[in-house]
């Protein structure tokens, strides 16, 4: 058997596309788990995204046997990577051989950092890391939603719109961010294709904030936070009613996020509102 292995950048050609959609499909089946997310389907046609695809071929099949993708979600230079072997290519050393490829694309982006992603309970992917020095970091898990029209709206979600001061104080409040990470994370997100931010109001004073991307008819949630001082106070679940109203009427299938599983504040939270728990990812790190 001759195994070849290749990068390819995002956004990826029509073909490589369909091939990782084929590969997907045989491994969620036949693992039970859904690995489109780890593998950033929703990236790979994009051009404004930092990412790209270690691919690796049966030569004499003609066949797409294993893929591994790596994503720059926020622009730090810091990359979330994931591989998935064919169940039929499994334990004969190809998903090794795919760890080497990637480690050698993430030197040649002179990545600063990197961590690897794992399904939880996959069949592969925890031990492979654990074995080339990558140690647990934190748990991270994705809940979903169905949009709703809501009868009345407690708050209002309006566009930001220079309000930089009061993002980046909001964003140091909730995440410990730094002004210079605030900036940077503004200025990725006004960039991206599909996203907006969006500043909460109550009775004219600003609540809270919330980032919203849609991909593929899903809208996600991401940087979410409110005022720390106004906690408490049910800010956060209008926050998340307002989104989930507006996915309704703009007939989105779905509304999710991710969480990291140690938050249990923004747990409750979440379940209050309606969220449900549908997957789980471990993150691993050197």
């Amino acid at each position: 058997m001759n195994i070849s292995i290749l990068t390819a950048s995002f956004p990826v050609d029509a073909l490589t596309y369909s091939e990782v959609q084929a590969l997907l499909t045989a491994a969620n089946e036949a693992d039970g788990k859904h690995y489109d997310n780890t593998l950033h389907i929703y990236a790979a046609q994009q051009a404004d995204v930092q990412g790209f695809y270690v691919l690796a071929y049966d030569d004499e099949a003609d066949r797409l046997v294993a893929v591994a993708s790596a994503i720059d979600e926020v622009g730090f230079h810091t990359f979330e990577w994931s591989l998935v072997v064919d169940p039929l290519y499994r334990q004969i050393g190809v998903g090794t051989a795919m760890f080497d490829a990637m480690q050698q694309a993430l030197a040649m982006r002179q990545s600063a950092g990197d961590l690897a992603v794992v399904v939880e309970g996959a069949p592969f992917g925890q031990t492979l890391v654990e074995k080339h020095q990558y140690t647990y970091s934190f748990s991270e898990a994705t809940f979903e939603a169905a949009p709703q029209q809501a009868h009345a709206l407690a708050i209002t979600l309006r566009p930001y719109d220079e309000d930089e001061a009061v993002l980046i104080e909001l964003y140091a409040d909730a995440f410990g961010d730094t002004a210079e990470e605030s900036q940077q994370l503004i200025d990725y997100n006004l960039q991206r294709e599909g996203t907006a931010i969006w500043l909460a109001e109550h009775n004219g004073q600003i609540v809270g904030t919330v980032t919203t991307t849609v991909m593929n008819n899903e809208r996600w949630i991401t940087a979410f936070a409110t005022k720390k001082e106004l906690r408490g106070q049910g800010f956060g679940q209008a926050v998340l009613e307002h989104v989930k109203h507006d996915a309704a009427i703009a007939q989105n299938d779905v509304v999710l996020l991710d969480v990291e599983t140690e938050n249990v504040r923004a747990l409750a939270v979440y379940e209050k509102a309606g969220f449900i728990k549908t997957a789980q990812l471990d993150y691993f790190a050197k």
